[in-house]
């Protein structure tokens, strides 16, 4: 008896390697491919606190501690961009920047990394060439936000109140910005 067994392949993450020159907050750094060409990146996956801007005019709480810490993670180190990762073809997005899966050098996600340690939100990504990482990080926020990781534990306020974390795209709101 003969058993066939189709295999069905997946496209393998097309990683193009990038220097991080700059970490502008937990969601968004400059990098330069290897033709020294600079750019604006903006992981998928994951929306980070927001951080005081010419356009966002407050600091959300844990906003600084998202983007210390993927500063620590990834300033002048090599990062890896699958800038092929979105099916529709879709690579800036409306402020410009060069939309990416974005990996560690050793491969593993930053994205992951981020919503793991309570440092972000899953983002789930229509259209997404591994749409198994939206389940993965889904799970992942789930975890971090049941057991208390980093943003979860919530902040006090100014009156010494116990406050829970707001998501970026409500407080983007407050200054007008699309989610």
């Amino acid at each position: 008896m003969l058993l066939t067994v189709a295999v069905f392949a997946q496209p393998a993450p097309n990683f193009a390697k990038f220097t991080v020159t700059a970490v502008h907050d937990g969601d968004t750094f400059t990098a330069t491919d290897s033709k020294g060409t600079s750019h604006r990146v903006r992981p998928i996956g994951y929306d980070a606190p927001e951080v005081r801007s010419n356009v966002i005019l407050e600091t959300q709480p844990y906003g600084r501690i998202a983007g210390d810490s993927l500063r620590k993670l990834i300033k002048g180190k090599t990062v890896l961009l699958d800038t092929t990762a979105l099916k529709s073809g879709q690579s800036r997005d409306q402020y410009g920047r060069l939309l990416a899966e974005a990996y560690f050098s050793d491969t593993s996600s930053i994205a992951l990394f981020m919503v793991k340690g309570g440092l972000a939100w899953a983002w789930e990504v229509k259209g997404r060439v591994f749409p198994k990482m939206n389940i993965i990080l889904r799970d992942a926020h789930r975890n971090a936000r049941n057991e208390n990781y980093g943003l979860w534990l919530g902040y006090m306020d100014d009156k010494g109140r116990r406050k829970g974390p707001i998501a970026p795209w409500t407080h983007r709101k407050k200054f007008g910005l699309n989610p």
